[in-house]
């Protein structure tokens, strides 16, 4: 590997990131990527942590100067994503001595070639979203306000309301960078609602069917709604109109709808998931319900008549009573939940 790294450095220099007279084939940027990223991974010793963050660092600035070659070059889009995605790799929070202010600093001036990508066209988002979900764990509030800006979000707002978005994957990243957002400052917090990115992605989770796996891809970014919701409405203090027009906002977004038919199909999979996880679906549904009147309403029960609680209401209307129904009669949730639950 020692011999490797400089002669490495030489061809990045002098051919990919500089104006060559000729062409380069698009799998030889590929594998210059992938030779990065092993020596990226590689450990010390062997049960050790991975290089650390001031040795890793050291190929950002030819990283960047690649990544601008690369990204008006023809041809060279799998290079490109592959490229982008060691940056996913030098800025990963687990890795000793990250400096995330470094992805934002004007001495490598990456950030903007990185936001770039989430162009509703683009075929690279994922490392870029999964680069925004590593910036969006962070504690440092000034980095946080330098990206997360509102030009920014709105850009997610779009990326989120095309037809072209729909990868699973991506939709999870989405959703992991919002609940993370959700949880810092009041500023940051009324950014994500004044965005309407949330009111546009919520409607296009899809729901879960019975015959799909519980680890599949549907399962996981159900799961990674309900987060999102309890966390809005858990720092929904922090947004103008507190915590009434933050559930209002995920109600018009067809929240209670998507808990009620995937409570359903929980209900009636041949292994039905683990009660923890229904558990953690009804308290979404409990929370939003706990914020509408909670008044006693008997006719509802001896009458079956529309509930005054707006959220009850949607809730039953979308086959909620239905759904618990099924779930009292399922072994996916214990007996103190079907208790509550009913």
């Amino acid at each position: 590997m020692h011999d490797v790294i400089p002669l490495l450095c030489h061809y990045i220099t002098h051919y990919v990131a500089s104006d060559c007279s000729f062409k380069i084939a698009e799998r030889v940027h590929y594998r210059v990527a992938q030779t990065v990223l092993t020596f990226l991974n590689v450990k010390p010793r062997e049960s050790g942590p991975k290089l650390p963050y001031n040795v890793a660092v050291q190929w950002l600035p030819l990283l960047s100067l690649t990544l601008r070659r690369l990204a008006v070059t023809p041809g060279c889009k799998r290079a490109f994503k592959s490229t982008l995605g060691l940056l996913a790799h030098i800025f990963h929070k687990d890795r000793d001595g990250v400096q995330f202010e470094d992805l934002a600093s004007e001495q490598y001036n990456i950030l903007p070639l990185v936001l770039e990508q989430l162009d509703v066209g683009s075929q690279v988002r994922e490392p870029v979203l999964r680069i925004m979900g590593q910036l969006s764990m962070l504690d440092d509030y000034d980095i946080l306000l330098r990206v997360f800006i509102p030009p920014v979000l709105a850009q997610l707002q779009q990326l989120s309301s095309s037809p072209l978005f729909t990868a699973l994957d991506e939709f999870a990243e989405l959703m992991v960078i919002l609940s993370n957002l959700l949880t810092k400052s009041v500023v940051m917090v009324q950014r994500v609602f004044s965005s309407n990115v949330l009111q546009t992605f919520i409607p296009r989770v899809p729901v879960p069917r019975r015959t799909d796996s519980i680890w599949s891809s549907k399962w996981r970014a159900a799961s990674l709604l309900h987060r999102l919701v309890r966390t809005g409405l858990a720092h929904a203090r922090k947004a103008d109109g507190g915590t009434l027009t933050v559930a209002l906002m995920f109600l018009n977004a067809g929240v209670l709808q998507h808990c009620a038919q995937t409570l359903y199909a929980a209900a009636t999979m041949p292994e039905p998931p683990h009660y923890d996880w229904t558990n953690r679906l009804l308290q979404v549904v409990r929370l939003m319900i706990e914020t509408g009147d909670t008044g006693e309403d008997r006719e509802v029960i001896e009458q079956g008549t529309r509930p005054r609680n707006v959220f009850l209401a949607a809730f039953f209307a979308a086959g909620g009573r239905d759904a618990l129904l099924e779930l009292s009669e399922s072994d996916c949730i214990c007996a103190e939940t079907n208790e509550s639950a009913m």
